[in-house]
């Protein structure tokens, strides 16, 4: 079962929208904040109210903390690719936060977070003078900014298996996204060592819907027959993540199934490919004419001619 690169935005973005969640990940995943924060001092921002064309990039998100008497701003991006040039994009995007949250003529600080759930190794620039040609030369012209790059993959399991929110959850298991089997071990073993609220498990549903079953493959059809029109949202949570484990499962063994008969088939057809080869041989040696060859065994002339020219050498 193959991985698709995947309706990971949306799947996350709901998470992620979760201040419960949104507290963990920057207070205790992240460590970026230098002071405590409440639920009550994190502000969602809608990208689209910052600028209209910012709403295709569904998986970047805007957070408003607040901070003594003012506020700081919190830029997270989800990136499921590498981007060598990431700092370029950051930049425009805190500019753009920045004349929004203008407060007196003065900007607010913006801490650019890429939270990084690619397959591919990379290790980027933190800071942004250290992709400008020659910046050592003119540092009083460079811009100076650096960023928290953080690869889930790189993320100790520990680490979020200790913690009871959601999104830990989630990243335990998008960390092996690219094995299915190893996915299906780890729901199992989140079936017996965690407990959500309602409202998570519908979280979490949603996630599971976006960014694992639809990830491998299974129709928009095969999800919702069997997340939204089952009793699935009426299990409970240890439930939940042991039938998703069985579908994953299945859906492994439907598709081990599906390459066997094509191997089979393949097989066949290869099988029959060499008895013509073995027949049109035949009739060279016996003298037989290339077009009166290519009309018994029905290969084409070309690849007659080059049993002819192998057989002269």
């Amino acid at each position: 079962m193959s991985r698709k690169r995947r309706s990971a935005d949306e799947g996350f973005k709901k998470v992620l929208t979760n201040r419960t969640n949104i507290k963990w990940l920057l207070t205790e995943l992240l460590e970026v904040l230098p002071i405590q924060i409440g639920l009550e001092d994190i502000e969602v921002i809608a990208t689209e109210s910052i600028n209209r064309q910012w709403r295709a990039r569904r998986s970047d998100m805007v957070y408003k903390i607040k901070y003594k008497d003012a506020y700081i701003c919190v830029l997270l991006e989800f990136q499921s690719s590498k981007e060598e040039l990431i700092h370029l994009r950051v930049l425009e995007y805190m500019l753009l936060i920045q004349k929004k949250y203008t407060t007196k003529n003065l900007l607010p600080v913006v801490i650019p977070v890429v939270l990084y759930t690619g397959e591919e190794k990379w290790t980027p620039a933190t800071c942004f003078e250290q992709n400008v040609v020659y910046g050592e030369d003119f540092k009083q012209f460079v811009q100076k900014f650096s960023l928290v790059f953080v690869d889930v993959r790189m993320i100790d399991d520990e680490k979020l298996l200790k913690s009871p929110n959601l999104l830990a959850a989630a990243l335990y298991v998008d960390k092996v996204s690219d094995n299915p089997e190893k996915v299906a071990e780890r729901l199992e073993y989140l079936s017996k060592h965690v407990k959500f609220s309602e409202e998570q498990k519908e979280e979490f549903c949603e996630w599971l819907y976006h960014v694992v079953l639809k990830g491998y493959g299974f129709s928009d059809e095969e999800v919702d027959e069997f997340l939204f029109k089952s009793d699935f949202l009426r299990l409970g949570v240890n439930e939940m993540f042991l039938n998703t484990a069985e579908k994953i499962r299945k859906g492994l063994e439907k598709e081990l199934e599906k390459e066997r008969k094509q191997g089979i088939q393949q097989g066949i057809q290869q099988g029959k490919e060499q008895a013509l080869l073995e027949v049109a041989q035949k009739m060279i040696e016996e003298g037989a004419e290339d077009s009166f060859i290519a009309k018994v065994t029905g290969l084409d002339m070309e690849r007659i001619r080059q049993l002819r020219s192998k057989r002269s050498k």
